[in-house]
């Protein structure tokens, strides 16, 4: 709801919302998130569901930003695939999402004003788009299986030597 409410304070942009929900979430929810998407955002809202991995390099080349609006996360996937295509990332103020903000990896919202004034910066200042998508793929490349690994056997080592 605060994803949808903070695109229609944004003339002429658009929402690609994408991949599955959970079971659990149930089609009232789902069917009022939808009404409220064609009641505020008449024609300019895509609902693509579950997104391929064959199709996700053309989803993340369609978009601009990335917004990731979960109110209860601890991590995601999602968030970690749309900066691992050096997508600019807009997430919902929790902690782990604050930790990568400080890294320079994305930025934060709280509030519908407050995510329609981060997405109207990252669309409109190229530069602070520019900044947000090199801090993602950064933060990526430094947490990369590779690297974890890396780490992990130098930890080792270091105690048994």
């Amino acid at each position: 709801e605060t994803l949808i409410e903070a695109v229609s304070k944004i003339p002429k942009s658009g929402l690609l919302i994408g991949g599955g929900w959970h079971a659990d979430l149930g089609t009232q929810y789902i069917a009022s998130i939808n009404e409220h998407s064609h009641r505020l955002l008449p024609d300019r809202c895509k609902w693509l569901g579950f997104v391929s991995d064959e199709d996700l390099p053309m989803m993340y080349g369609a978009v601009d930003v990335v917004v990731y609006p979960s109110i209860i996360a601890t991590e995601s996937g999602a968030l970690l695939m749309a900066m691992n295509h050096g997508k600019a990332v807009i997430a919902s103020r929790l902690a782990p999402f604050r930790e990568k903000e400080k890294l320079g990896a994305l930025t934060t919202f709280k509030g519908v004003n407050n995510l329609a004034k981060k997405i109207r910066k990252v669309l409109r200042d190229d530069e602070y788009r520019a900044s947000l998508e090199a801090g993602a793929r950064k933060y990526v490349e430094a947490n990369s299986w590779e690297k974890v690994a890396e780490q992990h056997i130098n930890l080792y080592e270091d105690l048994w030597v």
